[in-house]
């Protein structure tokens, strides 16, 4: 399973108009805010296979 706790949040893409709900990942959820900018990230989808999906991350913490 996913480790918890973990956190689903709508996410407007401006390129194109479009509202996804998605998994913000390396965030606590104490530390969302409305508004915040994220980015795409792809993360495992369990501990067990490897299967990958996408979420969002918070742009400031963005490993480069």
């Amino acid at each position: 399973g996913l480790p918890t706790p973990y956190v689903l949040a709508y996410v407007d893409l401006p390129e194109n108009s479009v509202r996804v709900m998605t998994r913000l990942d390396q965030i606590d959820p104490d530390d969302v805010t409305i508004g915040m900018p994220v980015e795409l990230t792809a993360i495992p989808a369990s501990a067990t296979d490897e299967t990958w999906m996408f979420a969002f991350r918070p742009r400031e913490r963005a490993q480069r």
